[in-house]
């Protein structure tokens, strides 16, 4: 080989080296999950979560409290997408009056970064932001319009961060929304929308948002109906009396043998102290329980409140359990079936008597 085509053949090499640098960008945008700070109201996930902002609806917003500095959410991607524009409907563009009422972003903040997981320790690689002005929606007739920008540069990346840095005050609320979000480029004046791969994702995430508010709803009547006083919960021949008071706090306590007048087994100490909801799943409400126990130990259990409904797992054993009776002990027309798991023990509890109105 002579030195010319030699030195050719080596610059050929630097050149692939160097181009096959950086993860390899899509124009798509391939949603992986989303995680929001100053989610209003997050254990209702149904009402603000960030997905909505990819729904396709300005009817759906994503709101934050706006007295969080860093309010504003995160979007994992399963691939890389490279941006050179954004394209939003700013505020909660359900309505004028809606758009009017809550704060609106006037100052965002974008930042792309280049995160990888090796031996379950995450890297960033990279890390990008601009800043961005947004004006108020605005409406033509009853709808919504648009606005889109083209940013000073592009941004690459496989997880993208919004943060709200400023707001246009709200008349009536004090959270700040945005309804829509996209990602593109700008041609010949026009934003061309980068298309969002696995659509279908994002809905069966937003459906399980939907699951969730049953149970939720569920547990909230639950909480009413204590005001009366306690409601059991059974397993086999065990009774669980349940306590749940809208202040947040609970009483629980374990009698064995369904007639304790009888004289059918003891009674547990009551497990009495204070509940926090801790998330609202599609698989039910996962609840923690702290107080102290008779050793002056303080705990802290995981349970896990769901409303079974026909077709899923506990209702399917529920009905089993019950076999021939089953109609006769329980009509879902006219009552909730309701679940109590203990998360660590996996001892599990139900009631059939709780009236849907």
């Amino acid at each position: 080989m002579t030195r010319l085509p030699f030195l050719l053949f080596i610059s050929f090499l630097f050149f692939l080296g160097f181009s096959s640098c950086g993860p390899k960008a899509e124009k798509a945008f391939t949603y992986k999950s989303m995680t929001a700070v100053g989610q209003l109201q997050p254990d209702q996930p149904w009402r603000y979560s960030p997905e909505f902002t990819l729904d396709g609806k300005a009817s759906t917003a994503y709101c934050a409290d706006s007295k969080v500095s860093d309010a504003g959410f995160t979007v994992y991607l399963g691939s890389y997408s490279e941006f050179s524009a954004i394209q939003v409907t700013n505020g909660f563009a359900k309505s004028a009056t809606d758009a009017s009422q809550n704060s609106q972003i006037k100052k965002m903040k974008i930042t792309a970064l280049d995160v990888s997981i090796n031996d379950n320790k995450t890297k960033v690689n990279s890390e990008k932001s601009l800043t961005v002005e947004l004006k108020p929606v605005s409406f033509a007739g009853n709808s919504p319009t648009e606005q889109f920008l083209e940013l000073d540069n592009k941004l690459v990346g496989n997880v993208i961060r919004l943060e709200f840095l400023d707001s246009y005050k709200g008349s009536k609320f004090k959270d700040i929304c945005l309804s829509e979000f996209s990602f593109g480029s700008v041609g010949n004046g026009k934003f061309q929308k980068f298309p969002l791969t696995n659509e279908e994702k994002i809905k069966s995430v937003i459906a399980g948002f939907e699951e969730a508010s049953r149970h939720y709803f569920a547990f909230k009547k639950l909480i009413t109906l204590n005001e009366a006083g306690s409601i059991n919960f059974y397993n086999q021949n065990l009774v669980l009396p349940v306590f749940f008071k809208s202040d947040f706090t609970f009483s629980f306590s374990e009698i064995y043998g369904a007639d304790p007048a009888a004289g059918s087994g003891g009674i547990e100490p009551a497990k009495q102290g204070s509940y926090t909801i801790l998330a609202s799943t599609p698989y039910g409400i996962e609840i923690n329980l702290s107080y102290f126990d008779s050793g002056g130990m303080e705990r802290n259990d995981t349970w896990v409140f769901k409303r079974a409904v026909s077709g899923d797992e506990d209702f399917d054993y529920f009905k089993t359990k019950l076999g021939t009776s089953f109609s006769e002990v329980f009509d879902p027309k006219s009552n909730y079936l309701l679940f109590l798991k203990d998360a660590s023990t996996g001892a599990s509890y139900y009631n059939y008597e709780i009236p849907l109105k």
